[in-house]
């Protein structure tokens, strides 16, 4: 199928209307753009988009050759924020054209699935550099809204024919580069200076405005749990835990787990099996 053709027939441009409808509430957050894609065993590619006039600039220039799609199984991490990134040739191109359409500061959530890959893609306009600190605070959210897009789908007849308009990609010679010499994901470290430098701008000891996941995550690191068996059990990816498991840290000014685990007993908020 030639790409004329996808488009024609692509529910992200024909009931774009109801895509839009979906997505309405990441306006909310200051989130201006989504995008699922989803690739599969055979290494074809599907998605759909909240902006048609991106999809479609997307799909013409071939921009699918060269996002983070084909380039993911070198990025072991489960969630990807451009922003730690150089981009290099098409890629660049890409993350430029974007910028037309408000596509400035992203962090693409990355679930894999019986062999099937899929890529959330979350955006909010370039200058508001804030989107990063909210990314990575509150990934449980994007989570949360993920559940919610998947379920919207599920009853949506007309949006999920996107995924069987796939498409084989021609060149993945993606343009993602480290930045001196630092993961292209989040490290450890970097994750440890982001979240320590968000500490000192929010109330970090404020008990009340744990979230759900993290209160979880806190139930079982107390009961005994690592931090991969919390991920099992709630069916979310190590990394997610991890951060987590740093935000307490930097509520409670724990230097270690260990010391985050006494501190969740002197709150009196948890309690220990």
């Amino acid at each position: 199928m030639n790409t004329e053709s996808l488009l024609q027939q692509h529910p992200s441009i024909c009931h774009h209307d109801e895509m839009a409808a979906i997505t309405r509430p990441l306006q909310t957050l200051g989130i201006s753009y989504f995008a699922h894609a989803r690739l599969n065993e055979q290494g074809e590619l599907a998605a759909n988009g909240s902006n048609p006039d991106f999809f479609a600039d997307y799909y013409r220039e071939g921009f699918y050759n060269y996002d983070l799609h084909f380039d993911h199984k070198h990025q072991p991490e489960k969630f990807f924020l451009w922003d730690l990134v150089e981009r290099r040739g098409k890629t660049e191109e890409l993350y430029q054209r974007g910028l037309n359409y408000d596509v400035g500061h992203i962090i693409t959530l990355i679930r894999e699935h019986a062999g099937t890959t899929d890529f959330y893609h979350f955006a909010a306009p370039l200058g508001d550099s804030h989107m990063n600190e909210f990314y990575v605070t509150h990934i449980d959210i994007l989570e949360q809204y993920i559940e919610y897009f998947n379920n919207q789908l599920l009853m949506n007849e007309r949006l999920n024919r996107a995924y069987l308009l796939t498409t084989t990609p021609s060149d993945t010679n993606t343009g993602f580069q480290t930045r001196d010499n630092k993961p292209s994901t989040i490290s450890q470290q970097s994750l440890d200076t982001f979240l320590s430098d968000i500490g000192k701008k929010t109330n970090t000891n404020n008990v009340t405005s744990i979230g759900r996941r993290e209160t979880q995550c806190a139930q079982l690191l107390l009961d005994g749990k690592t931090s991969k068996e919390i991920a099992q059990i709630l069916d979310i990816s190590h990394r997610t835990v991890e951060v987590y498991i740093q935000r307490l840290r930097s509520r409670f000014n724990s230097r270690n787990k260990v010391h985050l685990a006494r501190h969740l007993c002197e709150s009196g908020q948890f309690g220990v099996d």
